[in-house]
This record gives C-alpha cells, structure tokens and sequence, in this order.
C-alpha cells in the first residue's frame, strides 16, 4: 500500500469536509420541509341555528385542517328541547342515540382531511314545541384528533347552539295576532306570546 502525499492528504480532507458540509445542507432542508408541512388543525366549530318550535335542521360540524387523519367526538344537547333523528359521517360512522342527550362521530382516512371548514359529520335535530336554546356541547372529554402518521393534535373549539322561537305574527303595536294563537299554548313567558309581554304592550 503506498502512503499518501501530503497534496493527497490534504485533498481528501478538503473532500470529506465538503460531504459534511452537503449532508448538513441536507438534512437541514429535510428538516425544514417536514416542519412546513406539518400537520395541524384549528376551529373546531359546532354549527347553530334559530328554528320554530316542530321544526327540523340539519347542523354541520365542520374545522381547518391540514392532514388530519382520524377524529372522534361526543356532542351533548338538551333532550327536553330537541331530537337528533339523523346523522352523518363522510369518514365513519355517527350514532345518534349513543347517549340519552349524546350523539357521537368518529371518522378516519389514511389521505387526509384538509382545507377550511372541512366537514367532519352532521347533526339533524328535530324541535320540540317549547321555545328556548339547547347547547350543543363538545365533551371534551371523548375528543380525539390526530394527523394521518397517528401523532396527536390540538385544536380549539367553538360550540353552537339552537334557538327555537316562534315566529311571530304581530300586530302593529307588537301584539300578537290571532292567527297565531296556537302557539301561545306553549309560549315562553318573555317570549311576545307571553302573559307579561302582551300585558305591558296592552295588548287583548
């Protein structure tokens, strides 16, 4: 084997420094793509709604995300003044009774959900025939969300509600007329069908 000459010597050090500097530049750039493309959600949001009292609406849960990849969720409204009777899950499965005041939605895809508002699932809510607002509520304790490698995700969270109101046939004082007299059986006392609103509009 014969030595090297101090030219050479030199040379391959020039060389070896040179791969480290390239494998640095590398790695580096490697780094900071995965960073860029990391995947993230946020606004989690529960849609609302205002509705009369018997009638049905359909409420999307929707969030911003960039490669998600599986979620599961829990939403609580009032049983005393709404129904789910349908729900939908373009990623899974949803169960409308999987509680007394609970619907739950979970939801997986190995491509990845992306964009804003994208729509995780949604909920149909039939009114009873009693004004007032039910909450729609995440159980924050049975969330779950992560990205499309399983690692776990954090977003926030926007809850909604619905409103069921009467509508009102009043007259021009903001009386109601008698055409909706049927609804004043069931009316919210500080609603315009309510005893102490039509007493101090001196209403009949």
């Amino acid at each position: 084997m014969f030595p090297f000459s101090a030219t050479s010597r030199t040379a391959l050090r020039q060389l070896i420094i040179r791969v480290a500097v390239v494998s640095a530049v590398v790695a580096a750039f490697l780094i900071t793509a995965t960073l860029a493309y990391a995947a993230s959600a946020s606004n989690f949001k529960i849609g609302s709604a205002t509705i009369a009292p018997g009638e049905s609406v359909t409420i999307p849960i929707t969030i911003d995300a960039d490669q998600v990849g599986a979620f599961g969720f829990t939403v609580q409204y009032d049983a005393s003044l709404v129904t789910p009777t349908d729900c939908t899950a373009p990623y899974g499965v949803c169960n409308v009774a999987f509680g007394p005041d609970t619907v739950r939605i979970n939801g997986a895809t190995i491509s990845g959900i992306n964009g804003d508002d994208a729509l995780l699932g949604t909920i149909t809510f039939q009114a009873g025939l009693i004004e007032g607002t039910s909450a729609l509520a995440l159980v924050e304790a049975t969330f779950h969300l992560s990205d499309t490698e399983g690692n776990e995700l954090e977003t926030d969270f926007t809850n909604g509600q619905i409103i069921i109101e009467a509508e009102e046939v009043a007259t021009g004082q903001g009386c109601p007329h008698s055409a909706s007299a049927n609804a004043a059986a069931h009316a919210n006392p500080h609603s315009a069908h309510g005893n102490a609103k039509q007493s101090a509009r001196d209403c009949d």
